[in-house]
C-alpha cells in the first residue's frame, strides 16, 4: 500500500506543474510567433515558477519516498506507482531528482538500482531516444565505477515492468537484452 500523502503530493505538484506549463499558445494558429513574443515576460515568471515548485518536491524528498516505495513494494504496488506516474506525467523534480535518476561515478550499487528504480517508475522513456541514452548512461556510470553492469541490469529487469509500451519491448524486455549485451556477469 502506498502512502495516500505521497499519492496526494504527486497529484498536488502535478496540478501545480501543468497549471504553470499551460502558456495558452495554439502552435497551429497562424500568428503564434507574434502571440509567443507578446507572452515572453509571463511565460518567464511562469516557468520561474515551475522550477520554484520542482526544487520544493526536492526539499520535501518526494523522489526519494516514491524509489523507497517503488524499491520496498509488492510487484502490485509497483504497478500501481508505475501508472500514478503515467496518469501524472508532468510531476518531476528538480536538481536534486535529477541527480538520482542520473547519478555521477563514481556510484554505489545502491545509487544505480536507485536510478534504475527511477527509471522503472516512469517504465522508461516515452522517446525510444532518450531511453536508450539514459540507459547508455546509467550503463557507462556503472562501468566507470567497476560494478557488474549485467548483473545491476538484471535486478533492475526485475523491478521493470513487463508490459508491452506500444509496439516497443517492455522496460523488462529492454534491460533483460541489455543485460545479455554487456555479457554474463563480468564488469563492462
Amino acid at each position: 500500500m502506498i502512502d495516500p500523502d505521497l499519492i496526494d503530493a504527486v497529484r498536488r505538484f502535478d496540478g501545480q506543474i501543468r497549471r504553470l506549463q499551460d502558456y495558452g499558445l495554439a502552435l497551429n494558429e497562424p500568428g503564434w510567433v507574434a502571440r509567443l513574443m507578446s507572452r515572453r515576460q509571463p511565460m518567464a515568471a511562469m516557468y520561474a515558477e515551475e522550477q520554484t515548485v520542482r526544487h520544493e518536491v526536492d526539499r520535501r524528498a518526494i523522489w526519494p519516498r516514491l524509489i523507497d516505495a517503488y524499491l520496498q513494494g509488492s510487484a502490485d504496488s509497483q504497478r500501481e506507482l508505475r501508472e500514478l506516474l503515467k496518469r501524472f506525467d508532468r510531476f518531476g523534480g528538480g536538481p536534486e531528482s535529477h541527480r538520482i535518476a542520473r547519478p555521477a561515478a563514481p556510484a554505489t550499487h545502491k545509487d544505480l538500482l536507485r536510478a534504475f528504480a527511477f527509471f522503472a517508475m516512469s517504465d522508461g522513456d516515452s522517446d525510444w531516444r532518450d531511453e536508450k541514452l539514459w540507459l547508455d548512461g546509467l550503463c557507462a556510470v556503472a562501468r566507470e565505477s567497476g560494478l557488474d553492469v549485467a548483473a545491476l541490469l538484471r535486478e533492475a529487469a526485475a523491478l521493470a515492468g513487463a508490459a508491452q509500451r506500444g509496439r516497443r519491448l517492455s522496460l523488462r524486455e529492454t534491460l533483460l537484452a541489455a543485460a545479455t549485451a554487456h555479457g554474463s556477469g563480468s564488469p563492462g
